[in-house]
């Protein structure tokens, strides 16, 4: 019986909050985070096209939640009129657009705001870290959700923008709701 109660895998951690740190994957973790993704997340895991970094949260040791993130899908209307991009100016800026590809709290965590404090760590080194990576810089993060499907309001407190809603039935998915996080971008386009 779940309460409010912060635990992991049923041990009592009061002060978890202090001790949250998120991090990119090391090497020689990244067969255990692809493993528990692929076991836990419902969507599984085979891999990310294109750029991508993976993230784990951590209370002391106990990892807690797995986040990825990955380049951004080439065309999608409802991001590209919120941003106001022409056709040659998306082409050209698109990388600097990264999708929050997977998002898992991982069994037997129940941990009060765990999802929206692991959002609020990631994006906020999300770009320094992409940077040090491939480059050049996160501007946009953006992440896609079935709300129906999920529960709380981790998605879009953190400072997001919520910009469209779309069918999605081919993924066998009812509704998607997209929200964008702006991190360096003046007016935010």
């Amino acid at each position: 019986m779940h309460t409010d109660t912060p635990t992991i895998r049923g041990r009592v951690v009061p002060q978890w909050t202090t001790a949250l740190e998120v991090r990119p994957v090391r090497p020689a973790e990244r067969a255990a985070w692809r493993g528990l993704m692929a076991t836990h997340h419902y969507l599984g895991f085979r891999g990310f096209v294109g750029e991508s970094l993976w993230y784990v949260a951590c209370v002391d040791t106990d990892w807690v939640a797995l986040v990825g993130w990955a380049a951004a899908a080439w065309m999608v209307q409802a991001r590209d009129q919120w941003i106001g991009w022409s056709r040659p100016q998306q082409w050209a800026r698109l990388t600097f657009v990264v999708n929050n590809a997977r998002f898992l709290i991982l069994p037997d965590v129940h941990l009060p705001n765990l999802a929206s404090k692991t959002l609020a760590q990631t994006t906020q080194r999300l770009s320094a870290d992409w940077a040090a990576v491939y480059g050049h810089p996160v501007l946009v993060a953006e992440t896609f959700v079935d709300p129906p499907g999920l529960p709380g309001p981790a998605i879009g407190r953190r400072g997001g923008r919520t910009w469209g809603r779309r069918a999605a039935s081919r993924a066998g998915i009812s509704t998607m709701s997209a929200t964008a996080s702006p991190n360096r971008c003046g007016s935010g386009r």
